[in-house]
């Protein structure tokens, strides 16, 4: 079985040292070592000389982080995950549903990640000191030129628990009619393009359009609210 950031070791010793400092640097939440004999993947104490364990990359946005594991079924190995700078310190990303009367604004951005034009629902990191609601006007405003009406809030969303803890506040965000002659698209984020996709027309656009998970889930908690 081919598993993502996984290694097998060899040896079934597991040499336990106090070297967990890394996870002190994490949320709380996320540095909890789980309970292997409840079915859980455990956190081990990983050696000194080990040091591709811990923290492996960081930057201003993130950790790239390589816990030493066992998994249910005894294995031992290197698991990789991706921790938001945010989750440190309480915040976590917003995605909007710009909704103008019965239809919705979608953005064409080009994704470094992916090497391609995506599109989605415009979105944003949320930042320090500043309210979700706040944020979400400020991404609104920064991405589309846009004033919004309304907030409201829908749900969290976090795309890819497989790899990633990240996690993100969905709004229904209104928009007046008549700003819709305002749209400015941000030169500072690589969007080519805006759409403005009317409800008749909304899964089909969704269906052979957007992959953008944030996006979709955004859009299945509006609809589950029966709000577009």
């Amino acid at each position: 079985m081919c598993r993502i950031g996984f290694r097998v070791f060899c040896s079934n010793s597991i040499s336990q040292s106090k070297s967990m400092d890394y996870l002190k640097k994490l949320p709380a939440h996320l540095a909890v070592l789980g309970d292997v004999s409840k079915g859980e993947i455990e956190i081990l104490k990983s050696s000194d000389d080990e040091k591709e364990f811990g923290i492996v990359y960081e930057d201003q946005y993130l950790f790239a982080v390589r816990d030493k594991v066992k998994f249910p079924d005894g294995r031992i190995g290197g698991y990789f995950r991706i921790i938001s700078k945010g989750e440190v310190n309480g915040s976590c990303g917003t995605v909007m549903i710009p909704k103008i009367g019965d239809s919705v604004i979608f953005i064409r951005l080009f994704r470094h990640a992916t090497r391609a034009w995506e599109w989605e629902l415009p979105r944003g990191y949320q930042e320090l000191g500043v309210s979700i609601e706040d944020n979400a006007r400020k991404e609104m405003k920064e991405e589309l030129g846009l004033d919004v009406e309304s907030i409201e809030e829908l749900g969290k969303i976090k795309s890819n628990t497989g790899i990633s803890s990240g996690e993100a506040t969905a709004y229904l965000v209104d928009i007046p009619e008549d700003q819709l002659d305002s749209i400015v698209l941000s030169k500072d984020e690589a969007i080519s393009e805006f759409r403005i996709v009317t409800k008749n027309r909304l899964d089909q656009f969704l269906i052979r359009n957007v992959k953008c998970g944030f996006s979709l889930s955004a859009i299945l908690f509006a609809k589950l609210r029966n709000m577009i």
